[in-house]
């Protein structure tokens, strides 16, 4: 036997038999009673020591009706009154948003607050003129049939906690994204490549990473014939280049070179030299800017006393530093002047020079 409550209200003559524990038993099947025993004498055996009746089991109570609870949306996903919320921001305003559930940092109720705090409005359901969707687990079972449909754009959390912080409606990163509209995916064919790397911002260390995972998980394309090169070349909207070097012509295409059905470069440096320059342009713009801005200039430098004559070179130390940065630039220097040269700069005025005034 074990103690399982101590009744101070009760003396040891106050409690029940075994017989009446027994007869309790089998009345009620083992269940709580939902009436109460009276002594079989029908004496009133509960008094207390002043003569005064107590509440025991010889005692009916009137019977409390028992009120089920009603099912109600746990708090977690249940949204908060606008009306108690004070707007201090402007910036979400005539958007509506669909806050699905909070994370660990943020609830959803922190969430919509944040949303109504700058002019914003939250739906528990997601319709056709919702802005987004906000929601930190792709793998719920309300977003399955959302991203299907594809009719609204869905994002991380950490979105909004930036476009809050900002104070601003920031466009969203590839990142961003779990899913996202047809609109929205063509404007973000004019930002991104087929593997996410973006064209005008930068990009960090880990999204780097993910980039390269892409490109090494992507099935490599069977080579085209020479017959279908033209035709199975995937096209590439690349974005335009706003510092073109000098006198640089339009490359051919922009479309993706494919380096293994074009001849090979190397066998010829004028080629080669014309190679790398719609290369740069087409896929490093701003940084051909810095270090091809001379990639197809031959410069000839005035730098002997007699035009062609290398016995008669003179030594300037900034003279010297000219030839190189120019090099820098993707230069090619000649120590003769010939049909090929493209520029000559003098270094020091003579009327004398009989070649340079040819």
């Amino acid at each position: 036997p074990r103690l399982e409550k101590f009744r101070e209200d009760k003396a040891w003559y106050e409690c029940v038999t075994y017989q009446e524990l027994i007869d309790l038993r089998e009345r009620n099947a083992g269940k709580l009673a939902s009436r109460f025993m009276e002594h079989e004498l029908n004496d009133d055996f509960d008094l207390n020591d002043d003569g005064q009746r107590t509440i025991t089991l010889t005692k009916k109570l009137q019977a409390k009706s028992r009120q089920q609870a009603k099912p109600t949306v746990d708090s977690r996903f249940r949204g908060i009154d606008q009306q108690s919320v004070k707007q201090t921001g402007h910036y979400f305003s005539s958007l509506e948003f669909c806050i699905m559930e909070g994370n660990t940092k943020y609830t959803k109720a922190e969430l919509e607050k944040l949303v109504y705090e700058n002019g914003g409005t939250c739906v528990q359901n997601a319709l056709a003129k919702t802005f987004c969707v906000v929601t930190d687990n792709p793998n719920s079972i309300r977003l399955r049939t959302l991203i299907k449909n594809k009719q609204n754009d869905i994002v991380h959390i950490a979105w909004l906690i930036r476009c809050v912080e900002q104070k601003h409606l920031l466009p969203y990163y590839l990142s961003d994204l779990i899913s996202c509209t047809e609109k929205t995916r063509q404007a973000l064919d004019l930002l991104y490549d087929e593997y996410g790397d973006a064209y005008y911002t930068s990009t960090n260390e880990n999204e780097l990473r993910e980039i390269f995972n892409k490109m090494t998980s992507t099935t490599t394309t069977p080579t085209p014939t020479p017959t279908s090169t033209s035709s199975s070349t995937t096209s590439k909207k690349l974005p335009t280049n706003k510092k073109r070097r000098l006198d640089e012509p339009t490359p051919l295409s922009q479309s993706t070179i494919n380096i293994d059905t074009i001849s090979n470069p190397l066998n010829d440096n004028d080629k080669l030299r014309s190679f790398i320059t719609e290369f740069e342009n087409s896929y490093f713009p701003d940084e051909s800017y810095d270090y091809g801005l001379f990639r197809l200039f031959y410069i000839y430098f005035d730098q002997y006393w007699t035009i062609g004559d290398e016995s008669t070179l003179f030594i300037d130390s900034n003279h010297s530093l000219i030839i190189l940065e120019s090099q820098l630039h993707g230069a090619r220097i000649a120590h003769k002047i010939t049909s090929d040269v493209t520029h000559v700069i003098c270094a020091k005025p003579n009327v004398d020079d009989t070649k340079l005034n040819e």
